[in-house]
């Protein structure tokens, strides 16, 4: 039998870099690395054609997160494709072949400026090698299982399918925890609890799975994720105001309306709801359902049956209402009926409907007061 060749380093990087505002990772093509480089640079391409050097680590000041891969696309597990500022194509053999060119030229430059104009006796443009692994740290008071204890752990094996797109046995964002994010069976292990991630879990900073914690004696895999030790408990637990999120075959966000409105609930709030009379929206989006199917629907079959005339500004507005009901639930997968505002968007929809039921010639929409 021939020996297995040792895998190749990932020469894809996804990087992170600190701010604020919605995350965008954005794709570099590892073209190699600078020798020398007590930072351990490298020199990179990006989607714009640069070639520059760049530091691809977590530890570095302007990263807050990098991500690695062997091929082009998808991302790495965990990174949403519609945050990737990327390549739409991955560069040709030629295309290739000019780029590591240039950067031997960028590193040698480089060289030159660092070693007071001396210039290098060879090469300088370094293949690349593995990218660093980030140890996991426990959180203070937690007992650890050292990471390479879990190399004669068995149930390591269920998660290889998972290598090269995740980091292992990472560390949470400064100052936070892994928690729990789903309930084991046992009183104990509710979601939501403090933890200490067991060795050979597979995560980014902010999501995990990996085996249970060995207390529970449960031999399945589990959902972590990071959290906020010093968050209420509210914080902590299931967010009243979000559905899970579901993707379709090609990645982007959906769930059937139908679905998602199974799942919903009215649940009572800390600090109430803030709304006068009973909470609406929930029934509202059951009959949908039972009427047409889904907001969208419902408009068209009121706007067919009503004898509202078709360009009347209460056809647009139910229509635009129903719409953001729809997207709410199906795109962003909220639980509307614990939100004020949607609450307020379906008592709307329900008054113009009732008014122009009364007198469609001259609806009264005094009840809005």
């Amino acid at each position: 039998m021939l020996p297995l060749a040792a895998p190749s380093p990932p020469r894809w990087a996804f990087v992170l870099y600190q701010g604020h505002g919605v995350p965008l990772w954005h794709q570099r093509l590892r073209l190699g690395a600078l020798q020398g480089s007590l930072e351990m640079r490298e020199i990179v391409l990006t989607p714009d054609g640069d070639i520059y050097d760049e530091v691809l680590m977590k530890e570095h000041a302007d990263v807050a997160a990098v991500r690695f891969a062997s091929t082009h696309w998808p991302p790495p597990l965990g990174i949403s494709r519609r945050q990737v500022y990327r390549f739409q194509t991955e560069p040709t053999d030629a295309e290739l072949a000019a780029a590591t060119a240039s950067a031997r030229d960028v590193a040698r430059d480089l060289w030159i400026v660092s070693h007071a104009g001396t210039a290098p006796d060879g090469e300088v443009l370094l293949p690349i090698g593995e990218p660093a692994v980030v140890q996991y740290a426990a959180p203070p008071g937690l007992a650890v299982e050292s990471p390479r204890s879990a190399q004669s752990d068995g149930r390591r094996g269920q998660l290889r399918a998972l290598r090269g797109n995740v980091h292992e046995d990472p560390r949470p964002y400064e100052g936070f925890v892994w928690a729990l994010d789903e309930e084991i069976s046992g009183a104990d292990w509710k979601k939501g609890k403090f933890v200490s991630l067991p060795p050979g879990s597979f995560a980014d900073q902010q999501r995990a799975i990996g085996p249970a914690p060995r207390a529970t004696g449960h031999e399945g895999l589990v959902c972590y994720r990071s959290v906020d030790p010093a968050a209420t408990p509210h914080a902590v637990e299931r967010d009243a105001r979000m559905l899970p999120v579901k993707f379709d075959a090609h990645g982007d966000r959906y769930r059937v309306f139908q679905e998602a409105v199974s799942m919903m609930t009215a649940d009572e709030l800390p600090g109430g709801f803030g709304l006068e009379g009973p909470r609406t929206l929930l029934p509202l989006l059951k009959s949908f359902v039972q009427q047409g199917g889904s907001p969208e629907l419902s408009h068209m079959e009121w706007k067919r049956n009503s004898a509202v005339p078709s360009g009347d500004r209460a056809v647009y507005e139910d229509e635009a209402l129903c719409l953001a009901l729809q997207f709410l639930t199906t795109i962003d997968q909220i639980n509307v009926p614990n939100l004020k505002g949607c609450e307020l968007v379906g008592r709307r929809i329900q008054l113009i409907r009732e008014a122009y039921r009364i007198s469609p010639s001259a609806p009264d929409f005094s009840a809005s007061d």
